[in-house]
């Protein structure tokens, strides 16, 4: 779909029941919105009209002052004002989940509610950045990347507790990532640390729910459970599954995705 003459988007859709609810899936770093929730997508579509956006993973980030964020925001933006939608759902899974929070700021209108995935609130410091000080720039921390996924440097797959990664997800992640130019992921990890990124208080009294995904070596759940509290009265739903749960662990995350889109439009359907 174009997107405002910047280029196209790719958009993934599943039409739902008639006049359903519309959710927006936004998907992770190193991920395509296919990767992250095509299994997810058939079975929020038993309630749900669903899209999933592409983030851009082109040459370079989107022309203009704004950062990857930014633009990956009006991207969204664009397609649900070509559709003639408002009022959504957004489900923002990861650094997606960033992206939902600076979607709001930028258009507030377009956003009814938000469900928080294996997200976080702030990057903690030596996450990502003390790896990325290391290594100088983006390019050279792609072969980190691994390690800086399971945390514990120089840990070799075999001494990690037996979940998704003996499937090699270590191996699929460092190659997704590795297809991003460097910009794009220079960008991303730049927009990660930035103050800017609106709190759950700033997002105003939108119902809101979170996904923690419990055996998370990526975004530790601790991170995860930390974020949840600072919107207290918001449903907190778990899924024992890693990082790339909804790709990977479908029947654990499906269900509970649909639980919490379907929390938060109950919640909306009783405020009307």
């Amino acid at each position: 779909m174009p997107a405002e003459g910047r280029g196209s988007v790719f958009v993934r859709e599943v039409a739902g029941p008639p006049g359903a609810p519309v959710v927006v899936l936004l998907h992770g770093l190193g991920a395509t919105s296919g990767l992250q929730f095509a299994p997810t997508m058939n079975q929020l579509g038993e309630e749900f009209r669903v899209l999933a956006v592409d983030m851009r993973r082109t040459t370079s980030v989107p022309d203009g002052p704004q950062g990857l964020f930014e633009g990956v925001a009006d991207d969204v933006a664009s397609v649900l004002k070509d559709c003639g939608l408002s009022h959504v759902i957004v489900l923002g899974y990861s650094i997606g989940g960033l992206v939902a929070r600076v979607l709001v700021r930028r258009h507030p209108e377009l956003v009814a509610g938000v469900v928080f995935a294996a997200t976080f609130d702030r990057v903690p410091q030596g996450l990502w950045t003390a790896p990325l000080r290391r290594a100088g720039s983006a390019l050279a921390l792609l072969p980190q990347v691994p390690r800086v996924r399971i945390g514990l440097p120089g840990q070799k797959a075999s001494d990690a507790p037996p979940d998704e990664l003996d499937g090699g997800l270590g191996r699929w992640f460092a190659g997704e990532v590795g297809k991003l130019h460097p910009a794009v992921l220079s960008a991303a990890l730049r927009d990660t640390i930035r103050v800017e990124i609106p709190t759950t208080a700033e997002l105003g009294e939108r119902p809101l729910a979170f996904i923690i995904t419990t055996r998370d070596r990526l975004i530790a759940p601790r991170w995860q459970r930390a974020f949840a509290a600072t919107a207290p009265d918001a449903p907190v739903f778990e899924v024992a599954a890693g990082h790339a749960a909804s790709g990977l662990s479908p029947t654990k995350f499906g269900p509970v995705a649909l639980a919490a889109c379907r929390s938060v439009s109950d919640r909306l359907a009783g405020a009307r």
